[in-house]
C-alpha cells in the first residue's frame, strides 16, 4: 500500500533552520534562554559534556539519534509535539512505538533516504478496535516528551487482530513519498 505524507511544523521549523544556519548548538552551564527549533544544548557542567535537544524550549532531554514511528487512528493535522498526539495513537494492547532506523540520506536531488529494516508493530495481544490511518515519526520510544517530526497517511485503514503484527519492509518508508504497509 502507497501513501502520502508530509512534514511536521517542529520538523520543517528544524528543517528551516538548519538550511539558514540558525541552530547553532548552545554552549553553557544553562539551558539557552532563546530557544531555535533543532538547536542543542551543549550542557559543560558534566564531564563529558551532555548534550540536549528539546521540542519546546522548556523541557531538556539528553539528545538521542534513535527514532520511533507511532500509529495513530485521528489525524495529525495541526499538532505541533508528541503530547498533542495524546488521544490519536494507537492503544491496544501489545501495541508500542516502533523503532526505526534510516539509510544515510543520498547525493541526489530530490535527496532520498528509506527505512533501513523491517519495522514491526506487535504482535497485538487484542484485537484493534480503531484502525490505524496514519504514522508519526517522533523522538521517544512511549510518552509526551520529544519531538513530532513527520507524519504519513496510509492509503487505506490497518486494523490487525490478536496475536498479528503490522509491519513496514525494509525500503517501504520514504519520507516525502509514501510508504509500504504490511499487515501479516
Amino acid at each position: 500500500m502507497a501513501g502520502s505524507g508530509q512534514i511536521a511544523q517542529y520538523g520543517a521549523q528544524i528543517t528551516l533552520n538548519k538550511l539558514c544556519g540558525l541552530e547553532m548548538p548552545f554552549i553553557g552551564t544553562a539551558q539557552p534562554t532563546t530557544w531555535i527549533p533543532g538547536q542543542y544544548w551543549v550542557n559543560t557542567t558534566t564531564t563529558p559534556p551532555v548534550i540536549y535537544g528539546s521540542s519546546d524550549g522548556v523541557t531538556w532531554n539528553p539528545a538521542m539519534g534513535q527514532r520511533y514511528l507511532a500509529l495513530l487512528t485521528l489525524s495529525p493535522a495541526g499538532v505541533t509535539t508528541v503530547a498533542g498526539l495524546v488521544g490519536n495513537e494507537v492503544n491496544t494492547a501489545g501495541y508500542a512505538r516502533a523503532p526505526v532506523t534510516f539509510s544515510p540520506a543520498s547525493a541526489a536531488y530530490p535527496s532520498v533516504t528509506f527505512n533501513s529494516a523491517l519495522v514491526t508493530w506487535g504482535p497485538f495481544t487484542a484485537d484493534m478496535l480503531q484502525p490505524a490511518l496514519y504514522v508519526a515519526l517522533v523522538s521517544s520510544a512511549s510518552g509526551t516528551t520529544g519531538s513530532f517530526l513527520y507524519w504519513w497517511t496510509l492509503p487505506e485503514p490497518v486494523q490487525a487482530p490478536a496475536s498479528q503484527p503490522i509491519q513496514i519492509p525494509t525500503g517501504g518508508l520514504i519520507p516525502g513519498t509514501g510508504l509500504i504497509l504490511d499487515q501479516a
